[in-house]
């Protein structure tokens, strides 16, 4: 078996192996309490030549120096390394966070950073993944081991949304992790240790073979011929109708689908739908999750805040309401950036009532919405300022802190 430390050399910034490793997909794997054992058994049945780079995110004592890497490095054929700054990601590798540290990727590259807040291990999975869908898309996988808690299920949620493939364990020893990451209904796959290997492989290959054959800004004509005979039954069974949806925004997500249950022909896919509703639910899923974050267009809610907000506290006084509807609001990103938006502009004594009504068809989003806790990377997106005024910090996390009754989400 291969030493922790593999002496590979690493790619050079803007060197051909570092643009290789563009395309490189990435697997974040995060684990808690039982997790050594899980990782072992994935581990063992990884082989060289599978492509992929693998992430380790343990939780891990902060205060003692991590063997994790040498342990894991005894049962695999693959080079097993502890993370240092600013490493590049290469395929056939795999990476282990160190101790007292958080974690990122960017461009390929893995970055670290000193551990805030006052918890032993605030949410590193949910920073990690987080990341990890950004920088890596279609190319990105997730997979949740033992451990107890709820980390990994917000970062999760950001892998399914940017068209990453989401796993987690079937026989955890310890399922908090894994319950909290299911009940989201985003999960593709459950599964032992020792199959999701495999899984893995056979998803990337497949997607890899897609993207090789088809030109993104066409439609497959088999595709596209055969997409009424799916909308009809979307209609059927969910009541919502796709008809007039993008094509091309349904081809991409029919295929998704299709790698994830190893379906290459459109025609055995309609099949599968029609014998199995609950893949019908599946892909309608799949069809509502979008792409979504804090004052996504900043050009957009500057002019809101500046030519707009402020017209519509004129002339109204304590006895009035101000009511805004957000349309298809998805986990309220969006709803709760409007209402930040009003809070700001609304005078300091005097001001109307505020009510946003926020609404959308996908329920899984609302209860996320409801809730209102976002992971630590909006901090890209919101003002320090604003997160000081406007979140809770909670266990790595933020809750939007706005009176509660300001809002009202629905289905």
């Amino acid at each position: 078996m291969n030493e922790a430390d593999s002496g590979a050399p690493e790619p050079k910034p803007g060197s051909e192996a570092q643009s290789k490793t563009d395309d490189v997909p990435i697997v974040g794997i995060g684990a808690s309490a039982g997790g050594v054992d899980a990782l072992r058994r994935l581990l063992h049945n990884l082989h060289p030549g599978c492509g992929m780079a693998l992430v380790v995110v343990q939780h891990l004592d902060p205060a003692h120096e991590s063997a994790l890497a040498e342990i894991l490095s005894r049962g695999t054929d693959l080079p097993v390394t502890q993370i240092e700054d600013a490493t590049a990601v290469m395929a056939d590798h795999v990476y282990v966070i160190p101790p007292n540290a958080s974690l990122s990727v960017s461009n390929g590259r893995l970055s670290l950073a000193a551990l805030s807040g006052t918890r032993a291990h605030p949410n590193v999975v949910d920073e990690f993944f987080t990341s990890l869908a950004h920088d890596r898309g279609e190319r990105a996988a997730c997979v949740i081991l033992s451990g107890t808690g709820s980390d990994g299920t917000l970062g999760l949620r950001a892998v399914k949304e940017n068209g990453g493939l989401t796993v987690a364990q079937a026989d955890a020893e310890y399922d908090g992790m894994m319950r909290s990451a299911v009940a989201t209904g985003l999960v593709d796959f459950m599964l032992r240790p020792e199959e999701i290997p495999a899984s893995l492989v056979a998803y990337f290959q497949e997607a890899t073979r897609a993207d090789d054959g088809i030109d993104e800004d066409a439609v497959r004509p088999e595709t596209a011929g055969q997409l009424d005979q799916i909308t009809m039954l979307l209609r059927a069974q969910t009541g919502h109708d796709f008809s007039n949806y993008k094509e091309r925004t349904i081809i991409r997500r029919v295929r998704r689908r299709m790698h994830v249950l190893h379906i290459e022909d459109v025609a055995a896919f309609i099949e599968r739908l029609r014998r199995d509703p609950r893949e019908v639910s599946l892909l309608f899923q799949d069809l509502l999750i979008g792409v979504t974050s804090f004052f996504r267009d900043p050009d957009a809610f500057e002019t809101l805040r500046r030519a707009v907000v402020p017209h519509l506290f004129e002339g109204k006084g304590p006895d009035d309401t101000i009511r805004v509807w957000v349309a298809g609001c998805a986990t309220g990103e969006e709803a709760y950036s409007i209402g930040i938006l009003l809070r700001e502009g609304a005078p300091a004594s005097g001001a109307p009532k505020l009510q946003i009504f926020a609404s959308d068809i996908d329920d899984h989003a609302l209860d996320i919405a409801r809730i209102g806790r976002y992971p630590a990377t909006i901090e890209k997106d919101v003002s320090p300022e604003r997160l000081m005024r406007f979140f809770h910090r909670e266990d790595g996390t933020y809750r939007i802190a706005i009176a509660r009754n300001l809002f009202v989400l629905v289905a």
